[in-house]
């Protein structure tokens, strides 16, 4: 008894199978003419808005690199304060890289300007 229900179950099975294998040529068969046509686009995405990458990402550098040139005209001129702040927005970006043992770096660096070192080493305008 037990042989005929695994019978009949594996007969619906492979009946099952062949019609979905069978859904799923003619879904590709419905692809490869539509690709021939016209080149399927992805969906957009709804909470990217549509448009120029490569200004953003211009952007993005350029923001990067007057933050860096900011930094050494900091370490030039002696500014201690900022340097700070240079650092308080590096460790806010590597936050948001994920970049984990860069923050801890930063914020082990600003800690110790802040409130471990003596006033001495620590510069002028901490609240």
């Amino acid at each position: 008894m037990a042989q005929k229900v695994v019978r009949k179950a594996a007969k619906e099975a492979a009946k099952q199978a062949t019609k979905r294998l069978d859904e799923f040529a003619t879904e590709v068969e419905d692809i490869d003419t539509a690709e021939t046509t016209q080149p399927l686009k992805p969906p957009p995405l709804p909470h990217i808005k549509a448009g120029d990458m490569v200004f953003e990402n211009a952007q993005l550098l350029l923001r990067d690199q007057l933050v860096s040139r900011e930094f050494a005209d900091a370490v030039k001129c002696g500014d201690s304060g900022q340097i700070v702040l240079v650092l308080k927005i590096w460790a806010c970006s590597f936050h948001g890289h994920r970049c984990t043992k860069y923050v801890h770096e930063m914020l082990h660096i600003i800690h110790n300007l802040t409130h471990v070192w003596t006033k001495g080493l620590q510069y002028v305008g901490i609240s």
